[in-house]
């Protein structure tokens, strides 16, 4: 796998899924687009194409998040960190699996003890009150969503 397949990988998992008409990069360059339907400020767009440390793109300013920072995607400057993250992943996928399924663990635990009211279904008698069931009987039953992602 090679540094590009990587970054493309490390891209899908981290990217964020909307675009913006314009942001800051953390490393310090402005990213915009000028031929979106965007609702700019007075003047905005044509400080930003004043800007020598601002570059247009024919499309929306993609995100990626990581280690509380926001990078354009079109930036090259969070690829080295990414880089030195996702060797890091794959050097200890191992452990990084124990820790997933630990908190998996407990977090079912936890969803076992939440009681969630659950009306009466269509033809369900118990003389007119609600019953409760736990969050995670829901879940199993697929009739509400994971609150984690």
């Amino acid at each position: 796998m090679d540094e590009q397949e990587k970054i493309g990988i490390f891209e899908d998992a981290f990217a964020t899924p909307v675009g913006h008409s314009s942001m800051e990069c953390e490393g310090g360059k402005i990213f915009y687009n000028s031929t979106g339907d965007w609702d700019w400020d007075e003047g905005e767009l044509e400080k930003l194409m004043k800007s020598e440390n601002a570059i247009d793109l024919d499309y929306s300013v993609g995100e990626i998040c990581f280690e509380g920072r926001r990078y354009a995607l079109d930036c090259k400057c969070w690829h080295t960190r990414a880089m030195v993250i996702f060797e890091f992943l794959m050097a200890h996928n191992h452990p990084i699996v124990k820790l997933f399924t630990n908190v998996k663990a407990l977090l079912l635990k936890e969803a076992e003890n939440i009681k969630v009211k659950q009306p009466l279904q269509k033809g369900q008698v118990n003389n007119g009150k609600e019953t409760t069931t736990s969050y995670r009987r829901l879940l199993q039953k697929g009739k509400t969503e994971r609150p984690y992602s």
